[in-house]
């Protein structure tokens, strides 16, 4: 985890999440630094409990951009993805996805 926070873009986090569209999300991305995506649906009980701590999470981490995605609305992108299930969080560092999935 501390290899992810260490990024040499500027800090740019918002200290809530945005709720985003796939293209936003992908322009984001593209600037580089941290993103931290949540990919979510409004009708999964799940996804509106973690709703909460994720923006708790992001009013603590200044260091990273944090976005929701929603799944209904973002296309084929959840597939390309790799998305199973929701709700599931996606770390990108420099435009590319973090870890191995």
């Amino acid at each position: 985890m501390v290899g992810l926070i260490r990024s040499d873009r500027a800090f740019r986090g918002r200290g809530r999440a945005r709720d985003v569209s796939r293209e936003e999300a992908e322009r984001v991305i593209e600037e580089g630094g941290i993103v931290v995506i949540d990919f979510y649906a409004d009708w999964c009980i799940p996804c509106r409990m973690l709703a909460r701590v994720f923006e708790e999470v992001a009013a603590k981490i200044k260091e990273a951009e944090f976005l929701r995605v929603d799944i209904d609305r973002s296309g084929s992108w959840p597939d390309e993805l790799r998305i199973r299930a929701i709700p599931t969080i996606l770390f990108f560092k420099d435009g590319r996805l973090y870890g191995e999935r």
